[in-house]
């Protein structure tokens, strides 16, 4: 199954022909004629719905033999400038972002002066060369770095999903108050079987 995004005057047809050559070549037997079904009563609001709506259909390995295709406004299409909000929240995800590589850097465990580090799981006393680049023991393959170290970064990491959660809340909401400019596409999800 492999999902396929048209524009909304491509022709079909020739979509289909192709479909069907490629199958044809990799030893599939060709795509059957009146398998896939064009819905056009609706107009999707981004591409998750219209998938999310061929889900509903029965096009998503459900089960069921027909496949579809639906419009969408495909919203990452729109010529429109950016929110100053959605703005703000890229700057604020890229700076959490480098801020996260910049303290995983510093308290690298190999940044450490002794020559052995100890392992707190299994005891062991590792050689800083051993050490590979996630800070994992070779032994037990815990994480080495300590308790204060692993609590500051999973804060961050907290700190930067929230921020993305936040972004892409913002950029649906974008896309919902832009929607009229974006352009009309089709989602088409065909499937077969071997």
């Amino acid at each position: 199954m492999c999902e396929v995004v048209l524009d909304k005057d491509e022709d079909r047809n020739r979509y289909l022909a192709a479909l069907d050559d490629d199958l044809c070549m990799e030893g599939h037997g060709g795509y059957p004629s009146g398998k896939l079904h064009w819905v056009s009563g609706t107009v999707y609001p981004d591409y998750d719905a219209a998938k999310e709506a061929i889900g509903r259909m029965g096009g998503t390995d459900s089960g069921f033999d027909d496949d579809y295709a639906v419009p969408f406004r495909d919203v990452n299409g729109i010529d429109a400038k950016p929110s100053a909000k959605m703005t703000a929240l890229e700057n604020r995800l890229a700076a959490l972002r480098a801020k996260r590589a910049e303290y995983v850097a510093e308290n690298h465990v190999n940044r450490r002066q002794s020559a052995l580090v100890g392992c707190a799981e299994c005891g062991s006393k590792v050689s800083r060369a051993y050490i590979r680049d996630d800070d994992r023991c070779p032994v037990c393959e815990k994480d080495m770095r300590s308790d204060t170290v692993r609590k500051r970064v999973s804060s961050f990491d907290a700190r930067i999903r929230d921020a993305g959660k936040a972004l892409s809340k913002e950029k649906k909401a974008w896309g919902v108050r832009n929607a009229k400019k974006a352009p009309v596409k089709w989602l088409v999800i065909p499937t077969w079987h071997v």
